[in-house]
């Protein structure tokens, strides 16, 4: 009995943990809170980690991704600290930080992937309710006139970004994959991500409205059942959307349609074009080892131009790794749709910012966490001679 009693106090401290960690992730976003909120986050899953140690008695549980995955971070970080001996520059390069979160949380992750599911099912009940939270907070501060906004003509909320990948992570864990006792709390969640869709598109997060968009298309082409039936529903909204007053009038602003209105790709993509060109220009200059710390939005040419070929290949062999992984998840229906639809978001989102799929910050710790959980397979008890097939 005593025993039967430990392991549920260790489920119920294990449980704790990971919801906390989860509620300061997001909730370090919030600017006015962050300087609290963020450092309680890191230590909340330095807590997770250590935890998941002593739960797996003393050994560290990670598949052979993570193995490759810590591989290839450590070998970067040697590779710069190399190169910071000639150039100094290389000893600030931002993937250096950009890419500890997830492979924290990846190999968190993993430890607890043998936990019962209902666990994953409240975090993402949880991530949901602090994502609207974020959301609320998001609005109040920066839009709370909707009639401003649609005549506002610059971009208010500076972290767009990262409050886009939270938001649209958030819609995905709810419709794909969270499991709801009964149909009103399924409602409310389903009206809750609406919620945070439309705050997407208020924030203005183009990159991420493009990214659900496309992600919804390719699911529609190459994994649904009934392709023509879909892309007949999708083609249907999209005009409906564009035809009625209000949400044209909503599309408009949310894309700066209007503000953008006769310009060239480089102007309506924010100046990413000459951006993308000067980024290039840079990167010919030093091909192999790359000029330093340097940003652009286009994860594959900032991380060129900062560490060249070599660092490039390094980082873009884990991020080519999920994707596969992503892919060929051979899961429960939903979930195998959740997997695809993330990995396609993040590959728009990847090409049109500069951090993600690994950052910036914690935005996309959801993303790496919940692909670790549930492909997590040959487990490795590093200490130990056997290994764990799941």
């Amino acid at each position: 009995m005593d025993g039967l009693d430990i392991k549920r106090n260790t489920f119920s401290y294990s449980w704790l943990i990971m919801e906390l960690a989860v509620i300061f992730s997001v909730f370090s976003q919030i600017e006015t809170i962050e300087r609290f909120t963020r450092p309680v986050m890191y230590i909340l899953w330095i807590l997770a980690f250590l935890h998941g140690i002593i739960k797996n008695h003393g050994k560290l549980a990670i598949s052979i991704f993570s193995q490759r995955f810590i591989l290839v971070y450590i070998t970067f970080i040697i590779y710069c600290g190399i190169i910071g001996l000639i150039d100094s520059e290389h000893l600030s390069v931002n993937y250096i930080r950009v890419m500890f979160v997830p492979l924290l949380v990846s190999i968190i992750g993993e430890m607890y992937a043998d936990e019962d599911r209902e666990l994953f099912n409240r975090l993402g009940k949880i991530y949901l309710i602090c994502a609207v939270i974020f959301a609320f907070w998001v609005q109040t501060t920066y839009f709370p006139s909707y009639t401003s906004w649609l005549s506002n003509t610059i971009y208010l909320f500076k972290e767009k970004n990262s409050a886009g990948q939270i938001w649209v992570s958030a819609i995905f864990v709810t419709f794909l994959l969270v499991e709801y006792k009964t149909k009103i709390f399924r409602i409310i969640a389903y009206i809750a991500s609406i919620y945070l869709l439309i705050m997407t598109g208020i924030s203005q997060c183009r990159t991420a409205l493009l990214g659900v968009s496309i992600a919804i298309l390719a699911f529609a082409i190459y994994r649904a059942n009934h392709k023509i039936r879909w892309l007949a529903v999708i083609a249907a909204i999209a005009i409906a959307v564009w035809k009625i007053p209000v949400t044209h009038q909503f599309i408009e602003q949310a894309l700066f349609l209007n503000k953008y209105s006769g310009s060239d790709l480089n102007t309506f993509s924010s100046g990413r074009i000459e951006l993308y060109r000067k980024a290039l220009i840079n990167f010919e200059s030093s091909p192999i080892i790359g000029v330093g710390s340097y940003y652009v939005d286009c994860s594959y040419i900032m991380i060129a131009t900062e560490s060249g070929l070599i660092g490039l290949i390094l980082i873009e062999s884990i991020w080519l790794q999920k994707i596969v992984k992503c892919f060929q998840f051979k899961g429960a229906k939903r979930e195998n749709i959740f997997f695809f639809m993330m990995a396609t978001f993040y590959i728009i989102e990847s090409i049109l910012e500069g951090y993600p799929p690994f950052g910036p910050g914690v935005s996309s710790f959801m993303f790496w966490l919940l692909t670790s959980v549930y492909y997590s397979k040959n487990k490795i008890l590093i200490g130990d001679t056997k290994s764990e097939q799941y």
